[in-house]
């Protein structure tokens, strides 16, 4: 059975299937700046929805300048996914849908399709609720290690996540946004409307 489901940014979903008995959670960057960049996004959330786990929040969509190599304004937007695929094999399904996306990593930050990130994670204890958790392997690295110096990455999180802490620490996203003075204006109603998708679970 295909059940249909729809996202606006910004706004948690309103039915997603499984919610509240995934073991993890986690905070994920996207950012695109080839091609069409709103339908690059939407195609990852929506893969990310079927292949991971229910999409359960979106954050509004920010345009931004190009960092390193790139030469290309970037959208970026984060989400919050609910998942019992721990963090290793998460990383590799949102690898996979990069790849089929389009991505190809020849340059460090240069163009791309789309890009997703792990930003953090939580996982529940024994009683049930989100605790913070770190994990560290040769290709994974949970806090991510740059998320605290980017505005295009910290703007985003804090808009669906302003709540979550890093690992050991009781200062929220939304603090950390504020106290470093980022600032993004979302891009406007008009533009991201239709970045609203319906996402297909079995």
């Amino acid at each position: 059975m295909v059940r249909r489901m729809t996202f606006r940014p910004g706004h948690d979903s309103p039915d997603a299937p499984w919610h509240g008995r995934e073991s993890n959670r986690y905070l994920v960057a996207l950012g695109s700046n080839l091609g069409d960049r709103m339908a690059q996004l939407r195609g990852a959330i929506d893969a990310v929805n079927k292949e991971l786990g229910p999409v359960i929040t979106v954050a509004p969509f920010f345009e931004t300048a190009p960092i390193g190599a790139a030469d290309q304004p970037f959208i970026n937007t984060a989400i919050v996914v609910h998942s019992d695929i721990p963090p290793d094999d998460a990383l590799d399904i949102l690898l996979g849908i990069e790849r089929t996306l389009g991505r190809v990593r020849q340059v460090r930050w240069g163009n791309r399709t789309v890009d997703l990130d792990i930003l953090l994670w939580q996982a529940r204890d024994d009683q049930g609720r989100w605790q913070a958790r770190a994990r560290s392997t040769p290709t994974l690295t949970i806090p991510h290690p740059e998320m605290l110096r980017r505005a295009f990455v910290m703007v985003p999180a804090a808009a669906i996540a302003g709540d979550w802490c890093l690992p050991g620490s009781e200062v929220s996203l939304a603090v950390r946004c504020e106290h470093s003075a980022f600032y993004l204006a979302p891009l406007p109603a008009a533009v991201t409307a239709a970045s609203c998708f319906e996402a297909s679970c079995e």
